[in-house]
């Protein structure tokens, strides 16, 4: 048996360290959430529910790309640290130092633009340009479903690739999932180049849900790219009688 003196020690002991953990879950929450309802929200959680809400703080809640994001783009670093003792002044700094490290190449000027409403404007002008690629296509999507629009692109992709492109798709671990059908055992039947944006797994734990890529680019050569708010699925098809609105 323990003496009673030691077990009292213990319980204070044991309630402090569960109490530091919870406040200083709160702190962070509070000082680094953008948004007050967040932050009040998990400054609640932290605090009302020992243990298990700093521990759902500490999975949920903290967003570690923003992190690493801002020691990336830290102005402390040297452009030589980055390879870039070349570079322009006038470039604005995030973008500048994003596309040199990943494509070896500053930014560049836009000719001209084109505004493509809807996916039936979209998705022919994309096939186009894909089949008319000579060196790569570079595709980001949140969501790339196995329906009739997904589908051609897929086609046109593998085509792509199998005529020596350099073909190169990342899909959101989470919009890749979650939206059926779901194509990504279509991307690996195709052999093609694709990865899964920051996935959701058990083991290893990666439960970041809030943390998603919703960039949608594609890229052609040198010569054109386009962006904006459509995802490749039929979703986009306005024109389609059969689509939730």
């Amino acid at each position: 048996m323990l003496p009673m003196e030691f077990n009292d020690t213990a319980n204070w002991l044991i309630t402090v360290v569960v109490g530091a953990i919870g406040i200083g879950a709160a702190l962070h929450a509070l000082l680094t959430k953008r948004d007050s309802k967040s932050a009040l929200a998990w400054v609640a959680i932290c605090l009302l529910i020992p243990l298990l809400g700093p521990l759902l703080y500490l999975v949920l809640g903290i967003n570690r790309i923003t992190a690493k994001a801002q020691i990336s783009y830290s102005p402390d670093r040297s452009n030589e640290e980055f390879g870039l003792s070349d570079i322009n002044k006038d470039e604005p700094w995030p973008l500048s130092v994003v596309g040199r490290t990943v494509s070896g190449r500053g930014l560049f000027s836009c000719d001209e633009i084109t505004t493509l409403q809807n996916g039936e404007a979209l998705f022919p002008a994309m096939v186009r340009d894909i089949q008319g690629a000579k060196e790569k296509v570079y595709c980001s999507t949140y969501i790339f479903q196995n329906d009739q629009s997904g589908r051609l692109l897929l086609a046109e992709f593998s085509a792509a690739q199998q005529r020596g492109v350099d073909v190169r798709i990342i899909v959101d671990g989470l919009g890749g999932k979650a939206y059926p059908p779901k194509i990504l055992s279509s991307l690996r039947a195709k052999k093609l180049n694709f990865k899964l944006f920051n996935p959701i797994t058990l083991f290893p734990p990666s439960l970041h849900i809030n943390m998603r890529n919703h960039r949608k680019i594609l890229v052609i050569d040198n010569d054109c790219a386009y962006t904006g708010g459509q995802n490749l699925s039929d979703r986009h098809l306005i024109d389609k009688s059969n689509n939730p609105k």
